[in-house]
């Protein structure tokens, strides 16, 4: 199962095949259950194939999770039975979202005809499992924000935080409340996450320009959460991230000893007030000083004045991180007094990376991380379609880090984006995979490539796993151009880098076309492609591919 791993699975006996399947449904929530299905053009019927029963159970059994020794409303029990005429199913929930990702698992079960008799106790064990679009660059739509929560949310995402640095109204603008157009895109957006089980994390930026003591200022920060307490946000940041280390305002430098005395007296003063209009309110910040060591002067005094009730965001050991680790969460523990969320800065891209297309799996998070820390918030790149890719291993590592496989997730999620041509896709995919987190070559391109002796191309024919990995590249190539054409988005965010990849496959031809016929006019044309591939600033394949092919011109230079 690809995502929503189980935690405990007892199951027995062949899938179950179900053909044209219709539901019938009873219990509790039977409208949410009913809605559920009718929406997925599910069949609901009294004569259904597929039983359905739910029993919302507020017991230790529905309700608790042992690892990490927390409440949740997130667990759910399902059991199947098939039955002569009819699949029973049983789903026993402790809270709402809980009895969703269950119709999730259920649905996915059922459509992938992988749907077994027994037992599956299922919950996550981060507690937060989010995403934040935090990038410098155009924000994503509307609609593009509505399709990442309806692809994410059944993989067991649990929060959206809103935070993009180029909408005016989040940071440079911040104090101007929104405009009614602009509100009204936000309460669509925000009622897409309700239904989708999703919490609506709104954050502002205020540190450009804001002085920490002034009451009008701390006022207008108050209103505008109050515009989207409106709307139905009930969880909110206030972000000081990426701003001037020193204080501005005359009154804020003979008011406070140093800069961080000014944002934990302006977050704590904010918090109150939130708190005092509405008990529920959440509130987390993100520290000037966000990466580094837990035991420097800013972040530990900061964790020190911060009420305890306000989350912290930290980046870990640096700003894109290439580990996550518990030791390290344990010393912010106790450098800070507060559990680290992290802002996970993967899969974003911009700034100094805009040219690697972080498109990888999730790597370098401990399998135990989930116990030392609120849990995991992942910056997204401007690539809204490419994100999808990265984000669904993302869910699915939060989800149940514990039995978490890279590679196997990364496969996954590529046939959930792209469905069957997912296999082929790969060969190009391969190839993004350099990041803070990883800088390999394609390991098919090295296993091909390392076997054949690139220095003595006169001594052996090209092997056949070479001629066979250079026939598939061609075919990839062709895949990704006819989906260029089509104008598909995904491919469109990649083209940069499909055109790189066009300069890899064209060398890899002509190099197997020199092999054929050993005449030196192709050499010429290989090194032009080279060059041409070099000069492209896309970031592609290592050196393992620019070293064999400089052999070869090498050595055959020489023996011409």
């Amino acid at each position: 199962m690809a995502f929503l791993k189980p935690q405990k699975a007892d199951l027995y006996g062949e899938p179950i095949q179900l053909h044209n399947p219709s539901v019938f449904v009873e219990g509790d929530d039977r409208k949410t259950v009913v809605h559920f299905f009718s929406e997925r053009q599910i069949t609901i019927s009294a004569e259904g194939t597929i039983h359905i029963k739910t029993v919302h159970c507020d017991s230790r059994a529905t309700t608790y999770i042992e690892q990490t020794r927390r409440l949740t409303g997130e667990k759910y029990i399902l059991t199947v039975n098939e039955a002569n005429e009819a699949v029973e199913i049983e789903i026993r929930y402790g809270g709402k979202r809980g009895l969703f990702y269950a119709l999730c698992d259920l649905y996915r079960r059922i459509t992938t005809q992988t749907l077994s008799s027994g037992t599956i106790e299922n919950y996550p064990l981060f507690a937060i499992r989010g995403y934040i679009e935090g990038f410098y660059g155009k924000p994503w739509s509307v609609s593009q924000r509505k399709e990442m929560l309806h692809t994410l949310a059944p993989c067991g995402i649990n929060s959206y935080f809103y935070a993009p640095k180029d909408d005016p109204y989040h940071r440079a603008h911040w104090q101007r409340p929104y405009p009614q157009d602009a509100i009204e895109s936000l309460r669509e957006l925000v009622d897409c996450a309700k239904r989708c089980y999703v919490d609506f994390w709104y954050c502002l930026a205020p540190g450009l320009d804001v002085c920490y003591s002034a009451e009008e200022h701390l006022l207008c920060m108050y209103e505008k959460y109050l515009q989207l307490y409106v709307i139905g946000v009930r969880h909110f940041g206030l972000l000081l991230d990426d701003i001037p280390s020193s204080l501005r305002y005359d009154q804020d430098i003979e008011q406070y000893p140093d800069t961080v005395h000014a944002h934990a007296d302006l977050a704590n003063r904010l918090a109150d007030r939130l708190r005092a209009y509405d008990s529920e309110i959440r509130l987390v910040v993100c520290p000037m000083q966000y990466h580094g060591k837990s035991d420097a002067y800013y972040i530990s005094k900061l964790g020190h004045l911060l009420d305890p009730s306000v989350l912290l965001f930290w980046t870990g050991r640096n700003i894109c991180a290439q580990e996550l680790t518990v030791p390290e969460a344990i010393l912010f523990r106790e450098h800070t007094l507060h559990c680290p969320l992290y802002w996970d800065n993967y899969p974003v891209n911009d700034a100094e990376m805009t040219h690697q297309m972080h498109i990888g799996p999730i790597v370098g998070r401990e399998n135990r991380l989930y116990l030392y820390s609120e849990g995991i918030v992942s910056n997204c790149m401007p690539q809204f379609q490419c994100s999808k890719i990265p984000l669904l291993t993302i869910a699915d590592y939060l989800w149940n880090p514990e039995l978490y496989d890279p590679q196997a997730s990364w496969m996954d999620a590529l046939h959930a984006v792209l469905g069957e041509e997912a296999d082929l896709f790969v060969y190009f995919a391969e190839h993004l995979s350099f990041s803070c987190l990883q800088s390999p070559s394609s390991d098919r391109m090295v296993d091909a490539f390392t076997d054949f002796d690139w220095s003595a191309p006169f001594v052996k024919p090209l092997p056949l796993h070479l001629s066979s990995y250079i026939s598939t590249v061609c075919d990839c190539m062709r895949l990704l151009n006819m989906h260029v054409c089509k104008g598909d988005q995904l491919y469109i965010e990649l083209l940069p880098w499909i055109q790189k990849f066009n300069c890899f496959s064209e060398t890899l031809q002509l190099c197997s076309l020199y092999f054929q016929t050993k005449e030196r006019s192709v050499l010429g044309e290989i090194k032009k492609k080279l060059y041409a591939f070099d000069r492209l600033p896309e970031e592609m394949t290592d050196f393992t591919f620019r070293a064999c092919i400089e052999a070869l011109l090498q050595s055959a230079n020489e023996v011409c």
